[in-house]
């Protein structure tokens, strides 16, 4: 088991953000739904949260018409960051962890929803923890609408964001027709 001291404030609410927490009955539901407002709240701020937005959009079957993120971790399962969050919090056994894996759940067959996502070419973590070539593989295994734009030259920095974030309004417009 994990210490908690051992671990910095981040890990944990980043992990407590994107995954239910095992409870059963009302408690459960209660912190999913506050789980995916404060999704929301992060991904609109342009904070990180781009893997908690694709996570939910995914498993909230028909609650969004569109879905976005800049630079998510897109396979979790697979990377440093993810394993970490996802072992502290759902165990060792890796099965369990496909319900909170962007790609995992493309993979199992998730409802389709148009997402977009922007990611950097020059992302320090693009390589070794975001992971989004295996996502789009999923999805044109599948004929999922994805439009991974990867924009070159960028980095994982607000920048990056300010750059583009802009798209990403017009987009969920669009979706919704406004």
């Amino acid at each position: 088991m994990i210490e908690y001291k051992a671990l910095s404030w981040w890990y944990w609410l980043v992990t407590a953000i994107f995954l239910t927490l095992g409870i059963s009955g009302w408690e459960e539901a209660f912190l999913w739904a506050i789980g995916v407002t404060v999704i929301q709240l992060i991904h609109f701020a342009a904070l990180n949260g781009g893997h908690g937005a694709l996570i939910c959009a995914l498993k909230e079957e028909g609650a969004y018409r569109s879905v976005s993120a800049f630079s998510p971790i897109c396979h979790p399962s697979i990377c440093g960051w993810g394993e970490g969050c996802f072992t502290a919090y759902l165990g060792e056994e890796k099965g369990d962890w496909k319900a909170y894996d962007t790609t995992e759940l493309i993979k199992a067959g998730a409802a389709e929803i148009p997402l977009l996502i922007d990611q950097g070419t020059n992302d320090e973590f693009l390589a070794e923890q975001l992971y989004p070539k295996e996502l789009q593989a999923a999805c044109e295994e599948r004929s999922f609408p994805l439009t991974l734009r990867m924009q070159e030259g960028y980095d994982h920095s607000y920048h990056f964001i300010a750059s583009f974030i802009g798209e990403h309004l017009s987009y969920h417009a669009e979706a919704l027709r406004i």
